[in-house]
């Protein structure tokens, strides 16, 4: 873990050793992509940070004005009773922008096909399947709950991913 400012100043390389030993402290920066507890203290647009306090990898914005995941959070809530207000209680404490997908659970159970010969019906299983629905709003109650609104009241599926 080492991180850089990525300028190779004069006096910081006057000589033929020092340089070597400048170049090859950025270049492991560069190789652990500038891992650290904290950020670094010279950023750039697109840079990227291994941030070892919370494990995640961040890269800079295009104006160079903040740290983005590169790998958002990920938080899977099942809805099992018919609603169009949508509790979301999830464990990210985050503050991070959530981007949802919703997902209307269609068919389940047991698909009739006939009689089995001795006057009982064969039936064949099915799986459901998820069906994209549209969001109205999403409003962030607090760093650990969401309320998701949609058009119509489903029983389904919500991804979550926090920016």
């Amino acid at each position: 873990m080492s991180q850089h400012d990525f300028d190779i100043a004069p006096t910081d390389a006057n000589t033929g050793a020092s340089m070597r030993a400048e170049i090859n402290s950025a270049l492991q920066a560069l190789a652990s992509n500038s891992a650290g507890v904290s950020e670094p203290y010279t950023t750039y647009p697109f840079q990227v940070w291994a941030d070892t306090t919370t494990g995640k990898i961040k890269i800079r914005n295009s104006s160079n004005t903040a740290w983005l995941l590169l790998q958002p959070d990920v938080y899977t809530h099942v809805q099992t009773s018919l609603a169009k207000l949508w509790s979301v209680v999830h464990n990210k404490n985050t503050s991070l922008t959530p981007v949802a997908s919703i997902y209307q659970t269609i068919g389940t159970g047991t698909d009739f096909i006939g009689y089995c010969g001795d006057g009982t019906y064969c039936g064949q299983e099915f799986q459901s399947r998820l069906v994209p629905v549209a969001i109205d709003n999403i409003e962030i109650v607090s760093v650990n709950q969401l309320k998701i609104t949609l058009k119509t009241s489903i029983i389904g599926k919500a991804v979550i991913q926090f920016f």
